[in-house]
């Protein structure tokens, strides 16, 4: 951040404003997680399936990713360093236009958060996924249906992942897409961009219910039972 635009936004917010903003930012800073979950046999509440091909990522593979992703190839590099399955959908020029990563049980995220995300033993991690910009409307679940699949055969029944509180969007897409609440949110904090520590705190209910339009809640509702009785995905 430039001294130009930390003036500007010390004009805007005021005094008490600045204050705090420095303090969040420079002093400690916060992380509110809340821990989702997801049955993989669950179909998708809708048929949003990629026509075209999926890909496993590995480090013969990560070609796949210079086109729409290629800061992010470092990152892979380092994922599957630690053993993390990667995964791709991918277009008729083969350019990968999602990914997603994920963790086989818990992960200690060493990038953002440095510190463990714990998740049953018959549950996956889902690490971090995106899509690219021209398909963003689109969401993860072009890729995600083909990536449950592959983790239940895997032998895992659950998906488990953590959204930052503020990230309204995730969470509604999470929500979205049959995710539901944990009732557990992780608190991370970082002092003095240094030390990191982190505690769960429960809570009752399902907080963010209302994220989620009525006619996908309908939509959510036939997915469940539909995982319930065993019946295929309509």
């Amino acid at each position: 951040m430039t001294l130009l635009s930390l003036l500007k936004k010390s004009y805007q917010k005021g005094l008490f404003g600045t204050v705090r903003f420095v303090f969040q930012r420079f002093i400690l800073q916060r992380w509110q997680l809340v821990w989702l979950e997801r049955s993989l046999t669950m179909p998708m509440p809708a048929r949003i399936i990629w026509p075209g091909e999926h890909v496993r990522l590995s480090a013969s593979t990560l070609t796949v990713l210079s086109r729409h992703f290629p800061r992010h190839i470092t990152v892979a590099e380092d994922f599957l360093s630690n053993g993390l399955h990667g995964y791709a959908a991918v277009d008729e020029q083969g350019d990968a236009i999602a990914f997603a990563w994920v963790a086989d049980g818990d992960y200690y995220d060493p990038h953002l958060y440095h510190c463990w995300l714990r998740v049953p033993t018959d549950a996956v991690y889902l690490v971090y996924g995106e899509v690219a910009k021209k398909l963003r409307g689109s969401g993860l679940a072009l890729l995600l249906h083909y990536v449950f699949a592959d983790c239940h055969q895997r032998g895992y029944q659950r998906a488990q992942a953590v959204v930052d509180l503020s990230n309204i969007r995730s969470l509604t897409f999470c929500l979205g897409i049959g995710f539901h609440e944990t009732e557990l949110m992780q608190q991370v904090y970082c002092l003095a961009h240094r030390f990191y520590f982190s505690r769960r705190q429960p809570y009752q209910g399902q907080r963010f219910a209302h994220l989620i339009k009525p006619t996908r809640k309908r939509a959510l509702s036939a997915c469940a039972a539909a995982d319930d009785s065993g019946a295929p995905s309509q």
